[in-house]
């Protein structure tokens, strides 16, 4: 099984091979995975073998994504593979991460994914998880680093993804009201001004695409806190079994005193598995009930694994508690502006960073959009 033979069979079936990738051992892939194939439409041919399609011709709900699964089901179920998808969240599998994984995809200015070949329009309809490690292209560089025009940023009315934009809501009701919009790549594989409605409507119909000013009744709070301080007295003892000292479990009952002071309470936890971070979270002293979630996966995790994890959260206020660098790292990144404080960006043990998003679902959370409000370290707290 070679890629050229698989992106062969994808074509047949009006499908696009348009990256893929090796995961390691942190991805948030199915297990025994050794190689993700991202699968788009393969146009020209895809739209109007779409519109015959039983599922668009029957007037039920979500004909696309029944297309898909029938399609892209089958296929896998050929390969042996297992089929992923896009939809049928929350929570939403991170496509978006994914696609940046691939090598192939990279993040245009306005926050959209931009392709080598489909440009901005480039959305995907699933993927495949096969066990087989199939030898995949190299990737060509980015298509923004050549396109001087950046239409992208000048079209209308794609301003509606910064932050002077129109509600989520209105950038959707426009599309609605225009559904008669086509899209041919421009120069670098960037669409033109004429194309934008259709631009937006892509990002709209994929929920791991980001719209910058998403509006909705239950927006998000980040409370993204480092482990209190650990005990370093215990050689023999591994790293993920390293205990808190007392001055750390001390800083984590301040912590929680803290938040309880501030009115700040997650109603959804994602600790790391190791002693540490456990024994903060329980000296938080968190109100029972609190969906909780401990996994290995936020322990030493990269910022796309903390992502990821994060983009699948179902609470309104999530705390997530891990360790450096990646928790500082993710700190420095998830807002638009650091807070003013002269520990942040060391992210001292017991920093702990709460942030707000304008968005209202986890899948559409991503690096630049927290707003800071409130950060802290223990030092903070024993004056």
């Amino acid at each position: 099984m070679t890629f050229a033979a698989l992106q062969k069979s994808a074509r047949a079936r009006h499908l696009s091979i348009l990256g893929g990738f090796h995961p390691d051992a942190g991805d948030d892939v199915p297990q025994a995975c050794r190689t993700i194939l991202l699968l788009g439409p393969d146009e020209p041919a895809f739209w109007p073998a779409y519109q015959d399609s039983p599922e668009a011709m029957d007037g039920a709900p979500d004909p696309m994504d029944r297309w898909s699964r029938r399609v892209i089901g089958a296929w896998a179920e050929t390969l042996g593979a297992q089929a992923l998808y896009p939809f049928g969240g929350p929570p939403f599998l991170p496509f978006y991460s994914w696609a940046l994984r691939s090598g192939r995809v990279h993040a245009a200015p306005v926050q959209f994914l931009v392709h080598d070949t489909a440009g901005l329009m480039v959305s995907f309809r699933g993927a495949l998880a096969l066990q087989a490690h199939i030898d995949l292209p190299d990737s060509p560089p980015s298509p923004c680093q050549t396109c001087a025009a950046t239409p992208c940023v000048t079209a209308c009315p794609v301003a509606a993804l910064t932050p002077r934009a129109t509600t989520y809501r209105r950038a959707r009701h426009i599309w609605i009201r225009r559904p008669d919009r086509t899209v041919s790549p421009g120069a670098a594989g960037c669409a033109g001004p004429a194309q934008s409605l259709s631009v937006l409507a892509a990002c709209l119909r994929n929920p791991n695409i980001t719209c910058a000013n998403s509006k909705g009744p239950d927006m998000k709070r980040l409370i993204l806190m480092r482990h209190a301080k650990s005990d370093w007295s215990g050689e023999a003892l591994i790293d993920h079994d390293r205990t808190l000292n007392d001055r750390g479990r001390a800083n984590a009952r301040a912590l929680g005193d803290w938040l309880r002071d501030q009115g700040i309470v997650p109603d959804e936890v994602l600790c790391s598995s190791a002693v540490r971070t456990q024994e903060t979270l329980a000296g938080l002293n968190l109100p029972g009930g609190i969906k909780t979630r401990i996994t290995r996966k936020l322990y030493l995790a990269s910022l796309d694994q903390i992502l990821s994890l994060l983009q699948r959260a179902t609470g309104n206020s999530v705390l997530v508690l891990g360790h450096n660098p990646g928790i500082g790292m993710c700190a420095d990144e998830i807002l638009a502006t650091a807070p003013d404080h002269p520990q942040f960006i060391g992210f001292p043990t017991g920093a702990t960073l709460v942030a707000d998003f304008d968005q209202d679902m986890w899948s559409l959370v991503g690096w630049g959009k927290g707003h800071p409000a409130a950060f802290v370290v223990p030092r903070d707290l024993s004056h």
